[in-house]
């Protein structure tokens, strides 16, 4: 600290802090001639691992330096203003992430375990998946639930989890418990998340929070239908009214969601239609 103070001195920057010991960095170096841009990207506390009380408090401190706030998400923002993490006082803008189209030129050798998955397609079977960290906030327990209730109604779907995180042998022994071994793939972290999402049948988001939900227009841009929960920016870049949201947390719902998209070709071609539109007017393939 002493040495950016130091930096700093009697010298205009501009500092950009994103997460909180950034952000209290930030407020701590801050000279009169700098202006400190602070970014806002997930509707959770300021930081999770204190009481939200004194979380609030910190963040309401920090902020008050801040010359502007950016939100990712009108959720985000909605979210910090409730828990009064801002100050009515707060330059807040709200700025959508840019989105990029991903090449999809990947080498198969590049997508451990691709060949497996084209031989489940091309032996009849629907796949269902989703991309996430291994996290609690992404309700992957959810997930699995639905997939032991999916194949008992029918044994030819299988499931990816694509990802890494803290909770990999808890959700592999959840999904043995429920006697899934066979029919899911924890396929691990991949640059190549298009590709993959190009050979579901249907794209699963279960999380109970999400900042934006960039994942989403990965699955809009491999044109492949959503399945998700309703909270937090989730609706906000869905649209409020997308007919394949369902309640957070709810096991059933999401089944039921999923298994009327595979059995309904003329809602699936509505719910690509209503993807693709929300995408071109919403969200641009690339910002």
């Amino acid at each position: 600290i002493f040495y950016t103070r130091k930096m700093l001195r009697n010298k205009s920057f501009v500092i950009h802090c994103h997460l909180p010991r950034a952000e209290v960095l930030g407020f701590l170096v801050k000279n009169r001639d700098s202006k400190l841009i602070l970014t806002r990207h997930n509707s959770e506390s300021f930081s999770p691992s204190i009481d939200i009380r004194l979380a609030s408090m910190l963040s309401r401190l920090v902020v008050q330096k801040a010359d502007e706030i950016v939100f990712i998400s009108k959720s985000v923002l909605n979210f910090c203003e409730t828990h009064k993490e801002i100050t009515s006082e707060s330059n807040k803008n709200i700025v959508y992430y840019g989105y990029k189209r991903l090449k999809n030129d990947f080498e198969d050798k590049e997508l451990p375990n691709i060949e497996q998955i084209r031989y489940w397609k091309s032996s009849g079977m629907k796949i269902i998946g989703t991309i996430a960290r291994l996290e609690k906030q992404k309700d992957l327990e959810t997930f699995l639930r639905a997939a032991k209730l999916l194949m008992k109604k029918d044994p030819n779907i299988r499931f990816i989890i694509v990802g890494k995180g803290s909770m990999q042998n808890e959700l592999r022994n959840l999904a043995h418990n429920l006697g899934l071994s066979d029919q899911i793939m924890f396929y691990g972290r991949t640059s190549a998340s298009v590709k993959l999402i190009k050979l579901f049948d249907v794209f699963v988001l279960s999380s109970k929070y999400e900042g934006f939900g960039m994942v989403l227009l990965e699955a809009m841009d491999a044109k492949v239908p959503i399945v998700a929960a309703n909270n937090s920016s989730i609706p906000e870049v869905l649209g409020n009214s997308y007919p394949s949201l369902f309640k957070t947390g709810n096991v059933n719902e999401l089944s039921d969601k999923i298994e009327f998209l595979l059995n309904n070709s003329e809602f699936k071609v509505k719910i690509l239609q209503i993807l693709q539109e929300r995408r071109s007017e919403e969200h641009t393939s690339e910002l």
